[in-house]
């Protein structure tokens, strides 16, 4: 168990949160959730936990409505990506006990600890999402807070990638920065930890081409922070392949980040 961590304050934020008002749904996936995180998740926890937690049940509700949405049955095979250290897989695994969930990921690290955890099969990620090629399609693919770091080239690659390994009637959800976050900057409620010369170049972007993309210095190394307007992300479904967007709900994951889902 080296690098895991029992944690009694996500164990407490489960079990606070079960005696809350929610669906039968919620209550059975909450209850099967493991309360198992990584060290690496901890700094996650300043609230105990709770945020973590809602955070995870908020994916199983967009993905519950897109399901709907789409009058699809349930998946056999569920992708993960990035999967991080399974903020949202231990969800996945707990509502969908049957399926195949693959987790894909840069972190070999994240990985090991999803692969053991979560009863996952491990794919270790690329840079250049056009080079990813699993040996597997998927029914489900949940993509959270990807797009939401990317130019707008680096999310044309990433939704193609995605639509290579969407099962025939397979759903895909991913998230993006949209019109609430782009109002969090221009007045200032949160600044996402850019300045604000970059947040005024990142606006003036996101207005004029309805894409805005800034790379996170010093590094500098493509990965940044980006926000994006539904009909640029609408056109760049539209170039991926034949699929249809099915869903778009604004700020619908964890009142914060757009969902879109797609159906092959």
């Amino acid at each position: 168990m080296r690098g895991f961590f029992n944690s009694p304050n996500l164990k407490a934020a489960r079990d606070g949160l079960l005696t809350t008002s929610l669906t039968g749904d919620q209550i059975q996936c909450l209850q099967r959730i493991s309360t198992t995180i990584h060290k690496r998740e901890l700094g996650y926890l300043h609230d105990n936990g709770i945020h973590y937690i809602k955070v995870g049940l908020s994916a199983m509700e967009c993905i519950k409505t897109a399901l709907l949405s789409c009058e699809a049955q349930p998946p056999k095979y569920i992708l993960d990506f990035p999967s991080g250290y399974g903020r949202v897989s231990r969800f996945l695994r707990a509502k969908f006990p049957e399926a195949s969930l693959h987790c894909l990921e840069l972190e070999s690290t994240a990985l090991r600890f999803c692969k053991r955890e979560f009863k996952a099969t491990a794919w270790l990620s690329k840079t250049d999402f056009s080079a990813i090629n699993l040996d597997q399609n998927y029914d489900l693919i949940w993509c959270g807070s990807l797009v939401t770091h990317l130019n707008q080239s680096q999310c044309q690659k990433l939704i193609n990638c995605m639509y290579r390994h969407l099962s025939p009637n397979g759903i895909c959800i991913f998230t993006t920065h949209g019109n609430r976050v782009a109002d969090f900057l221009s007045r200032k409620e949160l600044n996402y930890s850019l300045p604000p010369s970059v947040i005024a170049d990142l606006l003036n972007q996101y207005q004029k081409t309805g894409y805005g993309f800034t790379e996170y210095e010093p590094a500098r190394n493509g990965y940044g922070f980006s926000v994006s307007k539904y009909e640029q992300i609408e056109k760049i479904g539209e170039q991926s392949g034949e699929w249809q967007l099915r869903q778009f709900i604004p700020a619908g994951w964890d009142n914060h980040q757009d969902i879109y889902v797609y159906q092959r």
